[in-house]
């Protein structure tokens, strides 16, 4: 394997230097909307093909950010950048699923105080949380420590986190 550009994408990538040129960065592809219609890789996995669900997806998703925009007289980017564009992606999931994932209907593209009545609360708070950390310069001996450091929000290299012994869970038969 070659030495990887420091800093680039590609020095954190646990793909191989013959797959690295087949993953294309989420902010570089086509399609751009407020939904992902195609798995995207953080560099940990080669992401699959776009399916033809979500090539649909995809499809519906501009037909009705259009259909909006039109109708709103704004661009097709201006529909899917707010509540109209989250709206639409929802409709579209639905509709191509043939399943109700989520509660929205077609005036919610149109207009944002429909939009509000399904939505989450103004004060909701959303923690997402990764359990593993992928930098290659934290994939060492030392990983445990940084985790439980950084869950405690606390620097690694104190005393108590070094002195930290990882010990393999006890199984029961």
């Amino acid at each position: 394997m070659l030495p990887r550009p420091s800093g680039s994408r590609e020095e954190d990538a646990w793909l191989s230097d013959e797959q690295l040129p087949n993953c294309v960065p989420a902010e570089a592809e086509p399609f751009r909307g407020p939904l992902p219609s195609r798995m995207t890789s953080n560099g940990e996995y080669m992401p699959l093909a776009q399916t033809d669900k979500q090539k649909r997806v995809e499809l519906r998703i501009k037909q009705f950010a259009d259909k909006s925009a039109k109708r709103l007289g704004i661009s097709r980017r201006q529909s899917l950048e707010g509540t109209g564009g989250l709206a639409a992606s929802f409709l579209a999931v639905n509709e191509v699923f043939g399943q109700t994932f989520f509660k929205v209907s077609e005036v919610e593209m149109l207009e944002p105080a429909a939009f509000d009545e399904n939505g989450p609360p103004r004060d909701l708070f959303v923690l997402d949380d990764q359990t593993h950390i992928v930098r290659s310069s934290v994939n060492c001996p030392q990983s445990p420590r940084i985790l439980r450091a950084l869950a405690q929000g606390r620097p690694w290299t104190e005393p108590a986190f070094l002195a930290f012994e990882v010990t393999p869970r006890a199984t029961t038969h």
